[in-house]
């Protein structure tokens, strides 16, 4: 779930993340690096996605799954 860039793209927040992805995991938080291409940070939820499914949508192009505005505002706020 990238929510810097659900939360740009949707005007809520003016930050534009440029060589920097954030996604949520069930996973341990890591940080990833891409050396030119980027940063692909993971951060560790509790969150079961049973819990959250209603929440999300799957975007083909990118392959990953989308927060909703709310979830995406949730996130960010929880993990600061």
């Amino acid at each position: 779930m990238c929510s810097t860039i659900k939360l740009s793209d949707a005007g809520i927040i003016s930050q534009s993340p440029i060589q920097w992805i954030s996604i949520m995991s069930s996973g341990r938080s890591n940080s990833v690096s891409c050396t030119n291409y980027g940063t692909i940070e993971f951060i560790h939820t509790n969150q079961k996605p049973t819990e959250i499914m209603k929440q999300l949508t799957y975007d083909a192009d990118c392959g990953l799954w989308h927060a909703n505005i709310p979830q995406a505002l949730r996130d960010m706020k929880a993990t600061h």
